[in-house]
């Protein structure tokens, strides 16, 4: 594990977003304060802007972090195909509860890749996950004043800015 230091917000996670059809193509985390982080992909695999509202439509599943709860754990299935973000994905909250978001038995094609399971450390908020090919390779979490990145190892001297390392 490494750390990267940014000033982040870190307001909870109140509602998470999911496009999925063969396989998770959309994951946005949106916050108190109404900003958004994640990723969407299109039919290619291309990441598409978060700005655009029309993107949001495909992102047709819903779920809800109450109040005071948060996200502790993320455990899934990678995925072999690259224009997916993974094949499932289940947030694992503080009070025992879970999000899951899986495709739908009959639409299963195949592309199950590695199995993950990250947790976020104690004292930190998720923020963000970041995908890589078969897996999800690390989660983003915060402090008011840092940002911890848990998973594969990074130099101390990069940071995590605009959704890439700088």
């Amino acid at each position: 594990t490494s750390f990267s230091v940014l000033q982040a917000d870190a307001d909870q996670v109140v509602r998470i977003y999911a496009g999925v059809g063969s396989a998770v193509h959309g994951l946005v985390f949106e916050f108190e304060d109404a900003t958004l982080r994640g990723s969407i992909l299109d039919d290619s695999g291309r990441t598409v802007s978060l700005s655009t509202g029309s993107n949001r439509l495909t992102l047709s599943l819903t779920s809800t972090v109450d109040r005071g709860d948060r996200i502790v754990k993320v455990s899934g299935h990678g995925t072999t195909d690259p224009s997916f973000l993974c094949n499932d994905i289940t947030f694992h909250l503080q009070s025992g509860g879970k999000i899951p978001f899986s495709p739908p038995h009959y639409m299963d094609q195949g592309w199950k890749g590695q199995s993950f399971e990250l947790s976020v450390e104690s004292g930190f908020s998720f923020y963000d996950l970041e995908f890589g090919v078969d897996t999800v390779v690390r989660i983003i979490a915060t402090t008011q004043a840092s940002l911890r990145v848990s998973g594969a190892s990074r130099s101390d001297t990069d940071i995590w800015l605009n959704g890439m390392w700088q």
